[in-house]
């Protein structure tokens, strides 16, 4: 799952080519979410990820709420993020769209909580995260192997034990990394997945035991990137429940083709789920 919205034309990071035209920014008022320049979609995740990209359409504003400053958004992670099979340019440019900030998309396609930990000691990296307003973080369903998905003895993820540890490390030094690298009034936020395998219709498919095992361990993994948000005072924006909920728990219409990817209506989801949580803070604090 890939990264999205990074904008601004920063030096050693892609400044998107294509941009869905239309669109109307959302920004969260309390943050000023501003207009953007999504960079270039990382080449889908891959095997599970994809090559092609589907599911195009134009993606809905996450709100009506008008930008109020000028802030640079910058979106870390794997496909998802990177908007990986869907020419709609993915949830960053809901968030962003028709906004007067930057946007800086350095997801990659394929890229595990280790990788992401390595592409924040890149000095473009560094710069970029100096001055991010809003930094998203959508990473951990390349840290595990899909294919145990459809063993039995699996099913009580008896196999994933060592994979979920190592991945609440890897968030755990993460959070850690970004706030050193961000100013202090920088909101961070860690996204969860709907699934970290195949879902919908082409889940379905694989049987069962890998539908059940692939849920329950997007539930311990969604689990660990809550705390590890919590423990650091980042925020967390759940998507599971999102997803299931606008698609009465079929979420085949949100994905693209390839049952791993979210198409336009599935990054609309995402953008207001991310919203939402930094509303949520936002009103918290004022109180």
């Amino acid at each position: 799952m890939d990264a999205m919205w990074r904008g601004g034309g920063r030096a050693g990071l892609p400044v998107v080519q294509t941009m869905v035209a239309s669109l109307v920014l959302v920004a969260v008022g309390a943050l000023g979410l501003a207009r953007v320049h999504p960079a270039v979609a990382s080449p889908a995740r891959a095997a599970s990820r994809g090559t092609h990209h589907a599911g195009s359409g134009v993606l809905k504003p996450a709100s009506a709420v008008p930008a109020t400053t000028h802030p640079q958004l910058v979106v870390l992670g794997d496909s998802v993020a990177a908007g990986s099979m869907c020419a709609c340019g993915g949830f960053g440019v809901a968030l962003a769209a028709n906004a007067t900030g930057s946007l800086i998309n350095a997801a990659k396609s394929g890229l595990t909580s280790q990788g992401l930990l390595t592409q924040l000691k890149s000095p473009s990296m560094v710069d970029a995260l100096k001055t991010a307003t809003v930094v998203t973080v959508t990473i951990g369903a390349n840290d595990f192997d899909e294919t145990a998905a459809s063993q039995r003895t699996c099913a009580t993820l008896s196999c994933y034990a060592a994979p979920l540890q190592n991945l609440r490390a890897n968030l755990t030094a993460l959070t850690s990394r970004l706030t050193t690298m961000t100013r202090p009034t920088t909101t961070i936020v860690l996204t969860g997945y709907w699934n970290v395998f195949l879902d919908g219709e082409v889940g379905d498919s694989k049987g069962a035991t890998y539908v059940a095992t692939s849920d329950g361990l997007t539930r311990s993994v969604n689990s660990v990137i809550g705390q590890v948000a919590k423990a650091h005072s980042d925020l967390y924006a759940d998507l599971y429940g999102p997803f299931k909920a606008a698609a009465s728990s079929d979420d085949t219409q949100l994905l693209a083709p390839d049952g791993d990817h979210p198409n336009a209506a599935g990054h609309h989801i995402i953008a207001i789920a991310i919203e939402r949580a930094i509303s949520a803070a936002a009103t918290t604090r004022r109180r």
